[in-house]
């Protein structure tokens, strides 16, 4: 385990205890040492596929929680009201079906500072300094750490040279998921949350959970589709996708396909 993945470990045994993070620590021991990591990546997929399907037992309609679902990423408009956490225990949340107000949401994402950010950079030619989001991140950056402004301006040119980097990796290379790009992340589940995550309304309609760089380059580069990874879905959704399965309807919503 790397400095940052022990870091990580400490704090969530802080959060939630001992049990949690003392298996997750074993997987990815597992998942990169060189004599299991064949092993593991070859039978990953297939055994979490079983093991998050059991949260779906009590309806019928077939699903795969871990499928990636290619979607055009204009459909993706808003911004989920769910309570996310995006860091330590984050993976609690995946593959789960709750009821709610969560999915009642009026956070477009194109109203987002990032995307507006990103597109007077790449659509406008306009320079990151003279954008919203570069003070946004700039204080943030300052409000974190004890650094000069010429060291917190450095950190944040990195950032944004990181950003324009992958913007043209996808318009140059074309829309890759992680496992194409070989970007692995520490074991399977970590690296399908690597993907833009979104959860699923009781409409049927995808809200944006994660992923605002690679969600906003696809949205800006007009991409038709993309690979996402549905992060929560709406009781009422599941009803109504019950609902179409039982009565054998035809439906071209992209979480229907059986």
């Amino acid at each position: 385990m790397s400095v940052k993945q022990v870091r990580k470990f400490i704090k969530a045994i802080r959060l939630t205890g001992f049990k949690f993070p003392t298996l997750r620590a074993i997987e990815i021991l597992v998942a990169q040492a060189p004599i299991t990591s064949w092993a593991y990546w070859k039978w990953a997929p297939d055994f979490y596929s079983w093991y998050k399907s059991r949260n779906f037992d009590e309806y019928h309609a077939p699903i795969d929680p871990t499928k990636r679902i290619y979607v055009n990423p204009k459909i993706i408009d808003y911004k989920t009201q769910r309570k996310n956490q995006l860091k330590v225990g984050r993976r609690k949340n995946f593959a789960k079906v709750s009821g709610g107000e969560w999915d009642l949401t009026d956070r477009a994402f194109d109203q987002q500072p990032i995307f507006k950010a990103a597109k007077k950079r790449f659509i406008d030619g306009i320079h990151w300094r003279d954008t919203d989001y570069y003070n946004i991140r700039l204080k943030k950056i300052q409000k974190k750490s004890s650094q000069s402004d010429s060291k917190a301006e450095e950190k944040l040119t990195e950032y944004f040279d990181g950003f324009e980097r992958l913007f043209y990796q996808i318009k140059n290379k074309g829309y890759q998921t992680q496992d194409e790009i070989n970007n692995s992340g520490s074991d399977y589940i970590d690296q399908l949350m690597n993907e833009i995550l979104i959860d699923i309304g009781r409409g049927g309609n995808l809200l944006y959970v994660t992923g605002k760089h690679r969600l906003t380059i696809a949205k800006l580069l007009e991409l038709e589709k993309v690979p996402v990874v549905c992060m929560h879905r709406h009781k009422k959704w599941m009803e109504r996708r019950e609902e179409v399965y039982v009565q054998n309807k035809s439906t071209p919503h992209p979480d229907m396909s059986w």
